[in-house]
């Protein structure tokens, strides 16, 4: 008595096949199988169909005693779903990821279960979901989803938390009419920046990472750093500078013409100075 299992698969699915053959008073010590035209001599194969419809599963099993028999059956291979997902990005700390089911199915069926594993221990089962990762890493996302007819697929993909970066910076010589300097020290863990964006009242500056900017007026200015890792999150950071007058050197001396050994009276006439160096040549 010939018989296996299953007689239904998924199209695109590893079908292990069941030999169910029996015999009185001898024993089983060959099998045949045939797969449309594909062989295979376990007892037990695994067969993979890569089209949907109907498929010829023969089996040919042969006793100890050289008996031979066969079953043949028309296999129906049933469409399967092809699952997809994306996630919103960036992907950075705290910032809760959106997870979008792309996944799609041939009409009449339709796509009736799912079955979310964000690689953190944590699973959902619903369509859309949005999960918070706790740490920074490389998480895979193994993502099932269930059709009408019985049949599944599953893909899996990678999801990196990448950390926020923190804006900083400093200034060096903030007067008037002078080049003041502004010195990145933006940080960022396991990440890189690779965008810098300088604002001045609200109004972009510069998209160097360290810029050197002239103020022709005194005053107190609000100052933006925007930074971006490679990975796309983004920090800022906003200080007040005081722009200082830049100093006025001038100077004055009497006599104008004098004779050696005579002393002659410098008088510093300079602005906006507090600390003074002569050099009398």
């Amino acid at each position: 008595n010939v018989d296996f299992s299953p007689k239904l698969g998924c199209v695109n699915d590893s079908i292990r096949y069941n030999d169910l053959s029996s015999i009185i008073a001898d024993s089983l010590v060959n099998w045949i199988w045939n797969f449309d035209t594909i062989p295979s001599n376990q007892q037990n194969p695994i067969h993979l169909f890569t089209d949907t419809g109907t498929h010829t599963v023969s089996l040919l099993v042969k006793s100890n005693f050289g008996c031979l028999s066969t079953f043949s059956y028309q296999v129906y291979i049933r469409p399967s779903p092809t699952a997809d997902f994306v996630t919103s990005i960036p992907n950075c700390l705290g910032v809760p990821v959106g997870f979008t089911d792309n996944s799609i199915m041939v009409a009449p069926y339709t796509i009736i279960g799912r079955q979310w594993n964000f690689g953190d221990a944590t699973t959902s089962t619903v369509p859309n979901p949005v999960h918070n990762y706790s740490d920074t890493g490389t998480y895979n996302v193994n993502f099932t989803v269930y059709s009408l007819n019985g049949c599944s697929s599953t893909v899996i993909k990678s999801v990196k938390i990448k950390s926020y970066p923190v804006a900083d910076f400093n200034v060096l010589k903030n007067c008037s009419g002078n080049g003041t300097q502004f010195n990145d020290f933006s940080t960022v863990i396991n990440d890189s920046i690779s965008k810098w964006e300088w604002e001045i009242n609200g109004l972009q500056s510069s998209n160097e990472r360290s810029p050197l900017i002239i103020f022709s007026d005194t005053s107190i200015y609000k100052i933006t750093l925007n930074v971006w890792g490679v990975s796309g999150c983004m920090d800022s950071v906003t200080k007040n500078i005081k722009i200082n007058p830049s100093p006025l050197s001038s100077f004055s001396f009497t006599p104008a013409i004098s004779v050696p050994d005579q002393d002659i009276l410098f008088t510093n006439n300079s602005k906006n100075g507090s600390y003074y160096i002569w050099n009398f040549g």
